[in-house]
């Protein structure tokens, strides 16, 4: 169709052939069924005439911009054949009498904008997106975003004042600003897939007036906590944290060991809870349980003290190294759902080698520094020349790095002879004995 031109489709006219009752594209074909921009477009203050618009067939059709802007359809289901032509907009604009939408395709921007009467979109999967202003100063009472949208464009929902609830689905991405201005829900929900929220997204009203009491749920990181604590909203975590706040240790050559661990309140006992299921509980008058009671300043208080904020109970125990542990809290006499996870490492624990570097790779026939860097579980380094002499290091006259769990041995190696040189590092571990780690060269010119 040409712009602004009616094609031949197949009309059915009402009686007085004032309206057409149905418009219906037959896309059984091959070639794709185009309208154009304004194609079937009324003028504003007379609604063109058109009610309801069918569909047959599988095959493609196209619509321009604008294409039944002002007309007077009154329920609309798009199918996933509908496309749109390059950078089309508008094309249901002000179709005053629009009561409900199922979409199955994909939606452009201004795509609903100003359908005043629009109670009821219904989004089937398949829309990915929703752009700007696509249902702008629309009257949708609910609405429910399926998991398929990846984003909401900037206005994308402003002005629907009737609205009273939104549910976001987990896979959405990003939400543009203002996208849910002048709307009346009170809370939000936001899944954790979101990244990315515009400036008055939501919880605001015309004037840029805040919703009294306007509470978001979210994931504590994420951009919906942001965007709470930026706009001043009530934020309400959905990701329960366990009252354990943490655990400290200094790692030793054994995995019985004290372990600190931090708790809010003052629970009845701790558990832990082993890779295995294996479970080691620990009780508040226990022999291997020492307890200090803290203030929200840090200050050390009685354990039966108003002020009390936190405990540090300090647990002389046996866990596994390098598993994943969990641990939480009995209050109440009901153990609490959340866990804090964690692990723990020995002095034994990681035995191998991580780097090992000379100071030169070529000179002179003189002494050159060696750094070897290894896991905190190997107790020995030994350097073998070509002549079968060798330096061995013990972990003692090692520097241990407590952050890392490494040991730092500094030594020196002397050349033999003019050309390539090689150096064979070894390293030893209390369980599996000497092994070979690597071999390094210097060039004496």
């Amino acid at each position: 169709m040409e712009e602004r031109q009616y094609a031949e489709l197949y009309e059915e006219w009402s009686e007085d052939h004032y309206w057409i009752n149905k418009l219906t594209f037959d896309a059984r074909g091959v070639a794709p069924i185009t309208i154009n921009d304004y194609g079937f477009a009324g003028a504003n203050g007379a609604p063109g005439y058109i009610r309801t618009i069918d569909f047959i067939g599988s095959g493609d059709v196209v619509f321009g911009s604008q294409a039944f802007n002002f007309t007077g359809i009154e329920s609309l289901t798009l199918p996933a054949n509908v496309k749109f032509k390059d950078n089309a907009e508008g094309i249901f604009t002000s179709c005053l009498r629009l009561k409900t939408a199922d979409i199955y395709c994909d939606v452009v921007p201004k795509m609903f904008d100003d359908c005043n009467s629009l109670e009821t979109v219904n989004f089937k999967g398949n829309t990915t997106s929703i752009p700007y202003a696509a249902f702008r100063n629309c009257n949708i009472k609910r609405l429910d975003i399926p998991a398929s949208v990846k984003s909401i464009g900037e206005e994308a929902f402003f002005g629907s004042y009737q609205m009273a609830a939104v549910t976001l689905r987990s896979g959405l991405s990003s939400i543009g600003a203002k996208a849910f201005y002048d709307n009346n829900f009170k809370f939000v929900i936001i899944p954790a897939s979101v990244t990315s929220i515009g400036e008055k997204a939501f919880g605001y009203i015309s004037d840029s007036k805040t919703i009294d009491g306007f509470t978001v749920y979210g994931y504590r990181g994420t951009a919906a906590e942001t965007y709470a604590n930026e706009n001043g909203f009530t934020f309400i975590p959905l990701d329960s944290e366990s009252s354990v706040m943490g655990v400290t240790y200094t790692p030793s050559w054994s995995s019985v060991n004290d372990y600190s661990f931090s708790v809010d309140g003052r629970p009845l006992k701790l558990q832990v809870i082993e890779a295995t299921g294996a479970t080691r509980t620990f009780s508040r008058h226990a022999s291997n349980v020492a307890i200090k009671a803290y203030d929200e300043q840090g200050n050390e208080v009685h354990d039966t003290s108003a002020d009390l904020a936190y405990e540090v109970w300090t647990v002389k125990t046996r866990l596994t190294p390098n598993s994943s542990l969990k641990i939480h809290a009995k209050h109440d006499n009901v153990w609490e759902d959340q866990t804090y996870d964690f692990s723990i490492s020995t002095l034994y624990s990681d035995t191998t080698l991580k780097s090992a570097e000379l100071a030169e790779t070529s000179g002179k026939q003189s002494a050159v520094d060696c750094k070897i860097v290894t896991g905190s579980g190997v107790n020995k380094v030994r350097i073998e020349y070509e002549d079968g002499m060798t330096t061995t290091v013990n972990s003692s006259m090692a520097v241990l790095n407590e952050t890392n769990m490494t040991y730092t041995y500094n030594l020196s190696v002397k050349p033999r002879h003019i050309g390539e040189n090689s150096f064979k590092v070894y390293i030893k571990t209390p369980t599996d004995g000497w092994k070979y780690a690597t071999t390094l060269t210097y060039t004496v010119e």
